[in-house]
């Protein structure tokens, strides 16, 4: 979820952001750290697409930039 407010911010309709519990999801991320499954497929997604998950590649810096808001 976090990944699509940063990759698509124009297309989640401003009604599912107020919906959204932020704070829940950045716990989330912080007691479930990207494991070796999530760094193979966002490896895997870039080799595709060319484009990767910054949260998987760079979990600290989602509370870094959350913790400004």
């Amino acid at each position: 979820m976090l990944y699509f407010l940063l990759r698509y911010p124009e297309e989640i309709e401003a009604s599912h952001k107020k919906e959204m519990d932020v704070s829940l999801l950045l716990q989330w991320h912080e007691d479930f750290p990207p494991d070796i499954y999530e760094k193979h497929r966002n490896l895997a997604v870039y080799e595709i697409q060319e484009n990767r998950n910054p949260w998987i590649d760079y979990p600290d810096n989602l509370m870094r930039i959350f913790s400004f808001q």
